[in-house]
């Protein structure tokens, strides 16, 4: 298993003849490496090279030289890190997150990583609800990890509601002969929801409501 990390083997079963004592020497690409050890355990260095090895003996003449292994890669990434969603606080907030993150992970909104970020401590904030993607980072000898998929939820449904500190219909004094002005009445108005209501508006009713007006 050409990896970093993977341990190879010479198997000598095959020589025949032999009467003296074998020694080995690992080449990585056209370096020597490891030590005379019939094992070698593949490091940083070899990512890149094929590896070989040539057993000798102290008895016999010429060598017998196994076949190149494939090119090293770097080694399989870890499993997908467990991590857990948490839902904006409203539907459409951002203030979303991911926690149970590393240093060591990055995350993205979409499969294949592109534009993705390195996570910084142990949550992903600023999130709107959607579809995440978290794995462990490429290093310098493993590759990266399986993703995580990760769904935040939409958050709480944002309702809007408004008090008033006087009924919700409001009766004025009777007008008197010659239309004076009223005395001017005040009305408190209360948001008891989750979201900002927007711009509110007062309207005149009842009988001939049209051929008054009214100053808000």
């Amino acid at each position: 298993d050409a990896k970093y990390g993977s341990t190879l083997t010479a198997d000598v079963s095959g020589v025949t003849g032999n009467t003296g004592t074998l020694s080995y020497q690992w080449m990585s690409g056209n370096n020597n490496v490891g030590t005379n050890s019939s094992s070698y355990t593949i490091t940083e260095e070899d990512i890149g090279n094929t590896i070989k090895v040539i057993v000798t003996s102290d008895v016999e003449t010429g060598n017998v030289t196994s076949a190149p292994t494939e090119v090293v890669e770097k080694a399989d990434g870890p499993e997908a890190p467990v991590v857990t969603p948490h839902a904006p606080s409203l539907e459409g907030l951002s203030d979303g997150k991911i926690t149970g993150t590393t240093n060591e992970m990055e995350w993205a909104d979409n499969a294949v990583f592109t534009d993705a970020e390195a996570c910084t401590g142990s949550e992903i904030t600023g999130l709107e609800a959607g579809t995440y993607y978290v794995r462990f980072a490429e290093t310098s000898t493993t590759k990266a990890g399986e993703a995580a998929v990760v769904v935040v939820p939409e958050g709480a449904e944002i309702t809007y509601s408004i008090s008033l500190d006087k009924a919700d219909t409001f009766t004025f004094d009777s007008m008197v002969e010659g239309y004076l002005s009223m005395t001017p009445a005040d009305v408190t108005i209360t948001n008891t929801g989750t979201g900002e209501t927007g711009e509110l508006a007062v309207a005149l009713s009842g009988a001939n409501a049209d051929s008054f007006t009214l100053s808000v």
